[in-house]
């Protein structure tokens, strides 16, 4: 992360990702493309797939990030978000599914400012609820 007043959204991120990518992909179930997962559009919540048949304990921490992310207004902003987190490969791949998902082009700059609108709409978000 190049700004530096990103870094801690940033690292509140990677730790949410990673968890869910623990506790939420690793159930027993394929892992799907990062494409599958968008078009499939599974998630319950922002990184939390339904599963009925478990039940899955939140730490405050990604609760909190889960919930912020859900209450984004902007779809965009939280796909980008979603996707940014949630998926490897580089932002150029996660450009070109995005642009698929939503039928619309879309551009690496874009997704950068979509990104960082985001990451500073979470982080006043987060801090404000502190």
């Amino acid at each position: 992360m190049r700004n530096t007043d990103l870094q801690a959204i940033d690292e509140q991120l990677y730790q949410w990702a990673k968890w869910s990518n623990q506790h939420c992909y690793g159930l027993g179930f394929r892992k799907n493309t990062n494409e599958q997962r968008i078009k499939s559009m599974e998630f319950n919540g922002a990184a939390i797939k339904s599963n009925r048949d478990q039940s899955i304990f939140l730490p405050d921490s990604i609760m909190k990030i889960e919930h912020t992310i859900l209450s984004m207004r902007n779809i965009k902003q939280q796909d980008v978000i979603k996707i940014k987190y949630l998926s490897s490969g580089t932002d150029q791949d996660r450009v070109t599914e995005l642009a698929v998902f939503w039928g619309e082009p879309f551009n690496i700059s874009s997704f950068r400012r979509l990104l960082e609108c985001g990451l500073y709409w979470l982080d006043g978000c987060l801090i404000s609820n502190n």
